[in-house]
């Protein structure tokens, strides 16, 4: 071997590969309710067989993967038990995922089909007419389990921004909010501010479930509409969280102007998002770009291109931050 040069790992690349099997595993089992049922206790992968209906040899060897993929542990006597991982697997325990394992599986995942063509073409992999992304909110337990993930991923970023100084800013508005996880950390962490949520009116009943009973109810408020097609209420702030990486370049650019008119003056506008990094290639980012060009046709894009876009709306001083593991924070500071 020459120096400086690396050996040939063609199994790295089978590994690589083989990932896509380690997802329809961990789908597969909780489609047929594996976690659940183990979450009420240790079984042997006959008894779990015997309990869920299903084939004992073929429920082995999904076990047995699964163990590897440390979500279980096999016991000496031959019982298998959850490992602490896979608890959000489970149905009614803190962080459950379903409704993005939901959404990954029917949604992101046939998408995927259409790589090739979204390579040529830069569109998205074709739908059926009657199928559009985000028609899962059209059911509510999707929805509600979608937002329910969502929520989850959102957290640690919604603290982040709550620990921004707010003292100069009564109101908040978060564009594409949902339920109203983050204008509820907000409203609970700075109870000088009022804080409301601009959405799909499919998602109010959803909000007002969330934000019923809590002391900040009386500061929240739900303004249901189209975000393309109805002008933004006012606040002293808005926010853009995982919002513009949905759609084309000219969409994200009219959104950033409707949200510029509805920053009262000295106010700023807050963007974050999986953000691109031209020098700095993050996996987990450019997988979400491509989820999201075969899916619903945006995809992320860099931060440079955000800074530019809020200048490009009027906005000064804007900073770039970054924002937890792999997303960024851009604001911009209205005159």
């Amino acid at each position: 071997m020459t120096t400086g040069q690396t050996t040939p790992q063609p199994w790295r690349v089978i590994e690589i590969v083989g990932g896509y099997r380690r997802a329809l595993a961990v789908l597969g089992a909780w489609r047929a309710d594996v976690f659940t049922a183990l979450d009420k206790g240790p079984h042997t992968h006959r008894q779990l067989a015997d309990k869920l209906g299903l084939h004992q040899e073929a429920l082995r060897d999904l076990l047995h993967a699964l163990t590897e993929l440390e979500l279980l542990t096999l016991g000496k006597d031959g019982a298998y038990t959850l490992t602490p991982h896979a608890a959000c697997l489970v149905p009614g325990r803190p962080g459950y995922i379903g409704g993005f394992l939901d959404n990954q599986e029917t949604e992101v995942h046939p998408a995927w089909s259409g790589l090739a063509d979204t390579l040529r073409t830069g569109r998205p992999t074709p739908r059926d007419e009657d199928d559009r992304p985000y028609d899962l909110y059209e059911s509510e337990e999707r929805r509600d389990g979608f937002v329910d993930a969502m929520d989850f991923i959102v957290a640690p970023l919604a603290r982040q921004i709550a620990e921004r100084d707010w003292s100069g800013y009564r109101s908040v508005l978060d564009v594409g909010g949902a339920r109203g996880s983050l204008a509820t950390t907000l409203a609970e962490a700075h109870p000088h501010l009022r804080a409301a949520v601009f959405d799909l009116p499919a998602l109010e009943p959803a909000f007002t479930r969330f934000t019923a009973g809590r002391v900040s109810a009386g500061r929240l408020t739900f303004h249901p509409g189209d975000f393309f097609k109805d002008p933004l209420p006012r606040a002293d702030a808005v926010i853009l969280g995982h919002v513009l990486h949905n759609w084309p370049q000219d969409a994200r650019r009219s959104l950033i102007r409707s949200a510029a008119e509805a920053v009262n003056p000295g106010g700023a506008l807050l963007i974050y998002d999986a953000m691109l990094d031209e020098d700095t290639p993050r996996l987990v980012n450019s997988l979400l770009s491509l989820d999201m060009r075969m899916w619903s046709g945006g995809s992320q894009y860099l931060a440079d291109d955000c800074v530019s876009w809020l200048a490009e709306a009027g906005f000064r001083d804007v900073e770039r931050h970054a924002h937890g593991a792999s997303s960024s924070l851009v604001v911009g500071h209205k005159p």
